[in-house]
């Protein structure tokens, strides 16, 4: 309730402004932006009811320049929302998502850029960082409020003046509100942090050279636009839209130097995080929250599905032969048992197969 009634008391405001003429009837001024009848043409203008239309601009064309100009777009959007993924898990106090939940998102991405394409959207379908911070701020992670937020937006496309009288909510509100949820997002981010060694120089080192470099390097790129010239067209957009993104920058820099520096699991945090994942799922590798619901007992009696990476019974992950034997010391074998200390009480068993941690 804090977020809606803020909201309607600085729109109420707004609109008394406006009634008494306080604010400009300017457009070209800053100030007229928050005026609540700046874009009243919008909802006399529009219809009632539009229903998308698949190829209603005409059938799409496909070409490699287009192709390859997009793919840097993408890869930019996949990083960005597996973060979105971890963090929203874990500002929800949820476990961090399993392998085959993280490919059920992107391919959920994916399928729904393609409609979007097919009824002239004009952008891609992708995770929204802002709704994360939602979820800081309301306490609330319900995937039913979400799905019901989902079919108010569903509404919104058809019912033409419905969605209309939202566009009318100043651009002053809205801003103050995505500073806020925004600014959480990245306070989420930065708390991940907390299971590394602070006292490190190594890490100190590798955050500050991601940090900076992941806001200067777009930011240089922004001022020179011709920095960039392999001679190849397609290459130099792909080139501009992954070092114009502040998060792969920053997050590829980390991730590089992060397996390249020398350090202990320790160190780097490892243990404390797996020491995380497995409290918060009770010592379950493959949290019930993220399963299909209904089906995932009957794709569980199919053991051809353990393949398919959307699949909740997927399990196959990728193993290097050429890790330290550092990091094998520390990766539990069958048989074995291991204890994780959880706070100041000891230890807590977690039992997973033949395997009892």
């Amino acid at each position: 309730m804090p977020v809606l009634l803020s909201v309607g008391i600085c729109w109420l405001l707004s609109y008394i402004l406006t009634v008494t003429d306080t604010l400009t009837n300017d457009p070209k001024s800053p100030a007229y932006k928050a005026r609540t009848d700046s874009r009243l043409d919008v909802v006399s203008d529009i219809d009632w009811f539009s229903f998308p239309l698949p190829f209603s601009f005409g059938i799409p064309t496909v070409s490699a320049a287009g192709f390859v100009g997009m793919l840097g777009a993408t890869l930019s959007s996949v990083i960005e929302s597996v973060g979105d993924y971890f963090a929203a898990a874990r500002i929800s106090n949820a476990s961090p998502p399993p392998p085959h939940a993280i490919n059920r998102g992107i391919a959920a991405e994916g399928f729904s850029s393609i409609i979007s394409g097919m009824v002239g959207a004009g952008h891609a379908t992708t995770s929204y960082s802002g709704n994360i911070g939602a979820i800081g701020i309301t306490k609330v992670a319900s995937r039913r409020v979400f799905q019901v937020a989902g079919l108010i937006l569903l509404i919104g496309g058809i019912i033409g003046k419905f969605g209309a009288v939202l566009t009318l909510i100043p651009d002053p509100i809205i801003g103050g509100t995505l500073t806020i949820v925004f600014g959480m997002v990245a306070a989420v981010g930065i708390s991940v942090l907390q299971f590394i060694d602070f006292s490190s120089t190594r890490n100190l080192t590798i955050l500050a050279i991601s940090m900076i470099l992941g806001l200067m390097i777009p930011q240089w790129l922004s001022q020179n636009t011709d920095a960039i010239d392999t001679g190849s067209e397609d290459l130099d957009q792909v080139l501009k839209v992954l070092l114009g993104t502040a998060m792969f920058v920053g997050g590829v820099l980390g991730f590089i130097l992060d397996n390249l520096v020398p350090g202990t699991l320790e160190e780097r945090g490892i243990l404390k995080w797996r020491e995380s994942l497995y409290t918060k799922s009770g010592g379950a590798m493959k949290p019930v929250m993220y399963e299909y619901p209904y089906v995932t007992k009957y794709i569980k009696k199919i053991n051809c599905c353990s393949y398919f990476p959307l699949s909740p019974t997927f399990n196959k992950e990728l193993n290097c032969s050429c890790c330290s034997k550092e990091n094998e010391t520390h990766e539990p074998s069958k048989g074995q048992e291991y204890h994780l200390a959880v706070g100041n009480g000891g230890a807590q068993d977690l039992d997973h197969g033949d395997t009892k941690f």
